[in-house]
């Protein structure tokens, strides 16, 4: 995917976008780790990119380069938007501090496990931003 100049090339749309991440993490996809949806918040995910830093598919490449595993916990399933949020916190400062307002308001117990796992302080914004943390079923 990495040599593919031509979508890395693309700004950041619904097409590309969706395009890329189903090439990208197809094996995510077929073992059921990560849906191929945004859930109807594809808007909201796009401005959260953009708020990031990021205009082009090529600026996501670089993050997630060839090991799409990183961003996602072998205990907690997602889709595009929540494999995308995570992929973010490689800059957990810059997410809180630029790109989350509030429309979410906290984890479940697998995914903050898998966060505090991965090196990332999110107690500190837990707290900071009155965060909740439910129980998984």
């Amino acid at each position: 995917m990495s040599n593919d100049i031509e979508i890395l090339d693309q700004n950041i749309d619904e097409e590309s976008l969706k395009t890329y991440l189903s090439i990208k993490l197809v094996r995510l996809i077929t073992i059921g780790r990560v849906e191929a949806t945004f859930n109807g918040a594809e808007g909201d995910i796009f401005d959260e990119l953009l708020d990031f830093g990021f205009k082009k598919i090529g600026d996501i490449d670089q993050i997630i380069k060839d090991d799409p595993l990183k961003f996602t916990a072998d205990t907690v399933n997602t889709n595009f938007v929540g494999y995308l949020r995570d992929m973010m916190y490689v800059d957990v400062d810059k997410y809180f501090n630029f790109v989350w307002d509030e429309q979410w308001d906290g984890y479940d117990e697998k995914s903050l496990k898998w966060l505090q796992d991965a090196g990332v302080n999110i107690m500190h914004y837990i707290t900071k931003h009155k965060l909740s943390v439910v129980p998984n079923r």
